[in-house]
């Protein structure tokens, strides 16, 4: 009778722990202990302990989709000039880790490529679609499995950019945010129909995602800037997010995994 209950307990665990825990994504990576964007930054977060990786697209001047946030390189690396005008090789040229530690010396741009080449097995990409051609990007997302065999987000504030998604492949997780239809649920779901609803630290209550939840949908919360505190995630978790970006992994983590061991 005991081993029976403590088998059990054992699946019940594995349901629990297993299928339904919050997901903790990695802003840009692991960019507090790594230059923001590389592959570095990316392979620091799996040893973290993350479960997605935040990554930012753009399209070069010979249409590569490469990792980079701001339009143009000059804050990340000692190179200037728009993402837009430059090509692949010379972004390749560029230094992409120095301005972050000497120990990152040489680190290269990646392409999006060799970033999902690098997280493959053992993060799911998270997409912010900054600029470029859509279908290049599933593309490559079906070339490397992540289609198949992941839940990939993606997240723009142009919600022309998720249409135009949503047109090439219903397998991408599209995050539109609430706000632009006055946190109307109901509006936002007849719009875009997502399964994933994009909100802002200071967005962020029980009867907003409760809302979110009882419209069939998942609640990913961001945790940024002045909310990226111990203070704002355990708000964050005590609501019900499914889904919590951060940049301080190092407080993210230990919360999210003390929630599931009460």
């Amino acid at each position: 009778m005991k081993l029976r209950l403590l088998s059990l307990l054992l699946v019940i665990q594995v349901v629990v722990f297993g299928q339904h825990t919050i997901k903790v994504v990695a802003h840009r990576g692991a960019m507090k202990f790594a230059p923001e964007n590389t592959i570095a930054a990316f392979e620091k977060a799996h040893q973290m302990g993350a479960d997605i990786v935040e990554m930012d697209i753009r399209q070069t001047k010979d249409g590569v989709l490469i990792i980079m946030h701001d339009k143009t390189v000059d804050r990340t690396t000692n190179g200037t000039g728009k993402v837009s005008d430059l090509t692949l090789k010379e972004i390749k040229q560029l230094d992409a880790g120095s301005w972050f530690g000497e120990d990152y010396k040489g680190t290269e741009v990646p392409t999006l490529e060799e970033a999902l080449i690098a997280i493959k097995g053992k993060l799911i990409p998270d997409i912010d679609f900054k600029s470029g051609d859509v279908k290049p990007l599933v593309e490559l997302l079906e070339k490397h499995g992540f289609l198949e065999e992941a839940q990939v987000t993606t997240w723009s504030s142009n919600w022309d950019h998720l249409k135009g998604l949503l047109l090439v492949t219903d397998k991408l997780l599209i995050r539109p945010s609430p706000k632009k239809v006055n946190h109307r649920i109901a509006a936002l779901k007849e719009a875009l129909n997502p399964p994933v609803v994009n909100l802002e630290g200071d967005e962020t209550s029980k009867a907003l995602i409760d809302e979110i939840h009882n419209s069939n949908m998942k609640a990913w919360v961001n945790c940024l800037k002045k909310y990226d505190n111990k203070k704002s995630m355990k708000k964050a978790i005590a609501a019900g997010a499914d889904y919590i970006q951060a940049d301080n992994l190092d407080i993210l983590i230990p919360l999210v995994r003390e929630h599931y061991q009460r």
